[in-house]
């Protein structure tokens, strides 16, 4: 994993190498095994690398500039180095990922006459692009990756992430100026960029907790989207997608399938997700989904293999257990990392620094300290990220497919007295399907209505329906939309937190083989709505059905049909820990009064109450206002010290 920076100044002033270098440095965690800078002209059509030692910050007619802080993992010789100029000098390419079917275009090139320096990826995805072109070049590439193309032939910057946003890029303009980076702080380091709150898109955040597609927090700061490219000339840019799931049906009839294809595939993926000249580890939760990773890997780990587990010290929120029980399997070298209110609130402010964002979702902290601990015997993790969203895990998909099988019957339930009350706020049947879910996936609607009372739905819920395919299946609809959005923020994150400490993460559940072949399947292979309407609210037997077959032929029935607990933390635990009431009374209430974004009242209130267990429930949506403010003030303020 590395970390990109560029410049383009459509004025065609020269690159200040200086500010460029800076930025670089700001990045520094995201690859220090080497950092190198390159200048390049559109109107000379050439290309130089700067030399660290030279005083001159500017050369002329060199308008553009790309800066690369290189983690190394494949072919650990300075021949590897980035950015990485073609023979011609006509191309540069600065690449963050891994491409895992790179490799087998290797040959194919070598028979075109491409003489090779490294034994990289990088080197054959240049390649690739000066053959195929960037939109053939990324259809072609199964990998996590951000890449910049510089093409000095026809004048054009292409900036690219992959099919699922597991690897960030971003990019912001004042007009004459281009900037773009893997991580949004390295912007602050370039003297016209200017930090201030995106108004627009702050119902988003108040509503979901993060903002999705091309859309931040900030004023001019842009996301590349999962799956998009976009190009970038003297004179103007467009974004274009490259990339989006087939939906459609290959296969009908039996529903209760057997799991061996989709094991076959998934084992597949861990086996070329190990690809590496370092040390790989694995990231075990005691899920089924990072726990069959771990079992599918370990077979590869001779000489035995690291995983880290990140266990609460409430232990109602510990998946220990079932931890025990994988490393007990796999005989793995297990490193157990405890988290607790003291570590929460000593990190919290770094944490948010390094994710560039509100940390509205808890448990980054723990992945945090995984990270940490894990630095000292890896350089790559696998983990499990995506299977929920992919396979329908999560509880709302469930009572998405509840609502759509058995509309008579909550029809009928509604209509009940004193029950059919809370059918109705629960499936709320005048909405539509798409409506339906965005709104039960929104994880602070109602809140968020109070906290902000001038939140646009109109806006809101077009902007996420432009996220959900046009399908006849809504199950598989309403999974693409969930990777689109929700999905691209937590590996968006998991990428920041490993990256704080120069790791890589890999996630085999979103291996683009097996992505087509899940989509390829009727939705009821992995989620189906149960005839018992005692488990609409206990579905876990109900989702990922097809997986948890693979789990229970593992390990047991009871390991794989378990109720979720998922890698959550006890928030409530850590605020009103003494320390961190103390942040929140002392630094984050005022923030919030004093900002006048959210009602200071209504959250000052319900702080107040959260001593008081009733009032327990509250810590989540609260905690993410909380986050939103603590961000404010570190990335717009610039007040509070990460």
């Amino acid at each position: 994993m590395c970390g990109i920076v560029g410049i383009l100044n459509r004025n065609n002033q020269p690159v200040d190498f200086h500010i460029l270098q800076r930025m670089s440095d700001k990045q520094r965690h995201r690859g220090p095994d080497d950092q190198s800078l390159v200048g390049f002209s559109f109107a000379k059509k050439d290309t130089i690398r700067l030399n660290h030692k030279e005083k001159s910050h500017k050369r002329s007619g060199f308008h553009g500039g790309l800066g690369f802080n290189r983690l190394s993992i494949l072919d650990l010789s300075m021949n590897g180095r980035q950015p990485m100029i073609s023979n011609n000098r006509q191309v540069i390419i600065a690449y963050n990922g891994e491409a895992y079917n790179a490799f087998t275009f290797k040959k194919f090139l070598v028979e075109k006459g491409i003489c090779f320096k490294s034994s990289t990826d990088t080197e054959i995805l240049l390649y690739l692009y000066q053959e195929y072109g960037i939109k053939k070049l990324l259809e072609l590439i199964n990998g996590m990756f951000a890449l910049c193309i510089v093409d000095l032939m026809i004048g054009k910057i292409f900036l690219a992430r992959d099919h699922a946003g597991i690897k960030p890029l971003y990019w912001y303009t004042n007009g004459n100026t281009i900037l773009f980076a893997s991580e949004i702080k390295a912007f602050y380091k370039h003297p016209d960029f200017i930090a201030e709150l995106n108004n627009e898109h702050v119902d988003e955040y108040a509503i979901l907790g993060y903002t999705a597609h091309d859309r931040t927090l900030l004023k001019n700061v842009y996301q590349i989207p999962p799956a998009h490219f976009m190009t970038f000339s003297m004179t103007d840019q467009k974004i274009t997608r490259y990339w989006e799931p087939d939906l459609s049906v290959k296969e009908t009839g039996n529903l209760y399938a057997d799991p061996d294809e989709l094991e076959s595939i998934l084992k597949k993926a861990v086996s070329s997700q190990l690809i590496s000249d370092v040390e790989v580890g694995c990231q075990l939760s005691g899920g089924i989904d990072s726990s069959l990773i771990t079992t599918f890997a370990r077979p590869y780990f001779p000489g035995g293999m690291n995983t880290f587990s990140v266990i609460p010290e409430n232990s109602d929120f510990s998946e220990e257990d079932y931890i025990d029980q994988v490393i007990e399997k796999t005989e793995s070298n297990a490193h157990k990392i405890e988290i607790t209110p003291q570590y929460w609130v000593e990190n919290i402010c770094s944490a948010t620094y390094h994710i560039d964002v509100p940390l509205s979702f808890p448990h980054a902290l723990g992945i945090k300290k995984m990270a940490e601990r894990a630095k000292d015997y890896v350089k790559v993790l696998l983990s499990g990220e995506g299977s929920d969203e992919l396979m329908g895990g999560y509880r709302e998909f469930y009572r998405h497919a509840y609502r759509q099988c058995y509309p008579g019957r909550i029809r009928l339930m509604s209509k009940i007295p004193f029950r059919g009350k809370r059918y109705r706020k629960y499936f709320l049947p005048h909405m539509s399907k798409n409506e339906y879910f965005i709104r039960i996936r929104s994880s602070h609607f109602n809140h968020a209505h109070s906290v902000k009372n001038d939140i646009n739905d109109s806006v809101f819920f077009t902007n996420q329906q432009n996220l959900i395919p046009d399908n006849p299946d809504s199950l598989k609809n309403i999974r693409v939309y969930d990777m689109r959005g929700r999905l691209a923020h937590l590996l968006s994150m998991q990428d920041r937190m490993t990256m704080a400490y120069s790791i890589e993460n890999r996630v085999p559940f979103l291996d683009k083989n097996v992505i087509d072949y899940v989509f390829s399947k009727p939705s009821e292979y992995f989620l189906q709505a149960s005839n018992n309407p005692k488990e609409y609210k206990a579905p876990f037997r109900h989702t990922k059905m097809l997986l948890k077959k693979i789990a229970a032929k593992y390990y047991n029935s009871q390991f794989a049909y378990r109720n979720k607990i998922g890698f959550n933390q006890p928030i409530y635990d850590y605020m009103i820990f003494p320390q961190m009431k103390e942040m929140i009374n002392d630094i984050i209430l005022p923030g919030i009064r004093n900002r006048g974004v959210f009602n200071y009242d209504l959250i000052s209130k319900t702080y107040k109450k959260m001593e008081k267990k009733s009032y327990r429930k509250h810590s989540r949506w609260l905690w993410s206002f909380f986050a939103f403010e603590l961000w404010a003030q570190i990335f717009i303020d610039r007040k509070l010290s990460p």
